[in-house]
């Protein structure tokens, strides 16, 4: 009897073992880039959580000490399992690691945020060693991640759910001392959201105020089906409701995913239901969402872009005006239809105020440049939604050389008027003067997807395509891993990472240069300046490391020569 219980015992731990070493494979599996792409991640994804369901509180410890000790991707993968598994078990994982004294500060934060995703109870105190530093670290990943309009929106939206309304302006002042006017973005879509208060408002428009003339990232040109960009389908009920529904393939992840958005407008024009989803599984999803309009009464067809872009901003305006509050998922997935400001009503028309831009324009003509960029900045400040204000404001600062700027206000006035294609050859024409090729590459892609009927539009089409074709060889010949798109886009990072790199604001430019190199992994000028931020903070192993890999990548690029044989002599 004894040596049988002991068999069977044995047996068990045995079958537990076997588990638990499995379990801990996929740790490798998911360090391996290799061995995790597509479908594969899936399976690694569903036969972990398999395991640590089946292993109960066996998986526990491993998991613990994954997250506490493991690299960045165990620690990852450890965090991944935990909130997937939820429960009181994970909270409590979470919870001895936020306390944990010998703990490094970041896997304490990860600690946190977990505890925040799992709804459970924070502990009453967490000592942390360096937290100014901590802090600083998060408000440099807040700040790289404000990419693109998507990422600000959600940015936005996962402050006013973790901040208290009270200690936002606050929280948003920190954040402004630490990254300046990298944040206009940031406080450009929470002047946008209904959801935040009058007094928060002004004090965000005093935050504004300090950095200077937000620059927000301008939306993506609407592109239709025909280009692959994005599928949409309207729908028509028997009630006379209607709803648009909005997909587009995730460019670079793996697995594929897709963001949706689907709306539905009540017959008296204004939004109802919203329903936004980050991260939908191709195909299956497509299905499933499909499957359930239909079976909701809507009869569905495939749309455009301008069509549904046109019937979600109209609801959206009606609702607005009518002091309805607008849903939540509609701001982060208004992007999808290149929505930005359509939701708020208009303040433009007065008598007076078109007598300031008319004095403007006429100073401009007068080459009365300054006076004229006075006035047009006193109408952009009482007209922000009027397209034609930014563009005379563009064509002031153009005219005494700011060209940066000029472009900044162009992309305002290109993001208002977006079904006008000329505002985005403006634009392209802009970024072309400022030097910058990649904006102009996008502002060209976004030309080409309108419809631009207006005089000249016949030669502005052909000079578009053959800029469009030059870049595109440039970019396969430098870098052959990247599109032009992601190359284009890599532009504006690196410049403001070189700028903080210029000012000495190491952290900030290693934070920048790895934003670019996660876009272009072979672009070599951000290894090489990578490098040289990080000498500055005397980290010599990864200087020479960086340097090494932009030589990998252009072996004759002298710049990364000479610094790392200044390096190692």
């Amino acid at each position: 009897m004894t040596t049988g219980a002991g068999e069977g015992s044995k047996g068990c731990i045995s079958y537990s073992f076997g588990k638990l070493r499995q379990l801990s494979e996929t740790f490798a599996e998911v360090s391996d880039k290799s061995s995790t792409r597509g479908t594969r991640h899936e399976l690694v994804e569903r036969r972990a959580l398999r395991l640590a369901i089946e292993l109960g509180d066996t998986a526990y410890p491993l998991l613990a000490r994954k997250i506490r000790e493991g690299d960045d991707a165990e620690s990852s993968w450890a965090y991944f399992l935990l909130s997937r598994l939820g429960g009181e078990r994970s909270a409590k994982v979470a919870r001895e690691l936020a306390q944990d004294h010998g703990a490094p500060d970041e896997r304490k934060a990860l600690a946190l945020a977990l505890l925040t995703e799992l709804g459970a109870e924070l502990p009453d105190t967490v000592i942390l060693r360096d937290p100014q530093a901590l802090r600083e670290g998060s408000v440099r990943d807040l700040v790289a991640s404000l990419v693109d309009p998507a990422q600000v929106a959600y940015a936005a939206d996962m402050l006013l759910e973790q901040v208290l309304p009270e200690d936002l302006p606050a929280f948003l002042a920190e954040v402004v001392d630490i990254a300046g006017e990298q944040v206009a973005p940031l406080l450009g879509e929470f002047l946008l959201r209904d959801d935040v208060d009058a007094k928060i408002r002004q004090a965000i428009f005093d935050l504004r105020d300090e950095i200077g003339v937000p620059k927000p990232k301008r939306p993506r040109g609407r592109r239709g089906r025909a280009q692959g960009a994005r599928l949409i389908y309207l729908g028509v009920h028997g009630d006379g409701r209607r709803v648009v529904a909005v997909m587009r393939r995730l460019a670079g992840i793996q697995p594929a995913r897709m963001r949706s958005l689907v709306v539905e407008i009540h017959q008296n024009g204004r939004l109802g239901a919203t329903s936004y989803d980050p991260a939908m599984v191709p195909r299956s999803g497509e299905k499933r969402l499909v499957n359930r309009l239909v079976s909701s009464g809507f009869a569905l067809a495939v749309g455009t872009v301008e069509e549904a872009a046109e019937l979600v901003a109209g609801a959206a305006a009606r609702t607005s005006e009518a002091q309805g509050r607008l849903p939540r998922g509609f701001f982060l997935g208004r992007d999808l239809l290149g929505l930005y400001d359509e939701h708020i009503p208009s303040a433009c028309g007065s008598r007076g105020g078109q007598r300031m831009l008319d004095d403007a324009m006429r100073l401009l003509r007068e080459r009365q440049a300054e006076k004229a960029r006075s006035l047009a900045e006193r109408y952009v400040s009482s007209h922000p939604r009027d397209a034609n204000g930014h563009a005379c404001l563009s064509s002031c600062l153009a005219a005494l050389g700011r060209h940066d700027d000029a472009m900044a206000a162009l992309a305002i006035a290109a993001r208002l008027k977006p079904d006008e294609p000329i505002r985005q050859w403006e634009l392209s024409q802009a970024a072309k003067r400022a030097g910058k090729l990649g904006a102009c590459y996008l502002a060209l892609t976004d030309y080409l997807s309108g419809d631009d009927k207006s005089e000249g539009a016949e030669r502005r089409i052909r000079e578009a395509r053959n800029f469009l074709a030059l870049f595109e060889k440039h970019a396969r010949k430098e870098h052959p891993d990247a599109s032009a798109e992601r190359v284009a886009r890599a532009e504006e990072l690196f410049l403001r990472a070189f700028r903080n790199l210029d000012q000495g604001l190491a952290l900030d430019a290693v934070s920048g240069f790895e934003a670019v190199l996660k876009l272009v992994p072979s672009h070599y000028p951000s290894w090489t300046n990578l490098g040289a931020a990080y000498a500055l903070l005397n980290r010599r192993d990864k200087a020479e490391s960086c340097l090494r890999k932009a030589l990998e990548f252009r072996p004759d690029y002298e710049l990364a020569q000479k610094n790392l044989t200044a390096l190692v002599e």
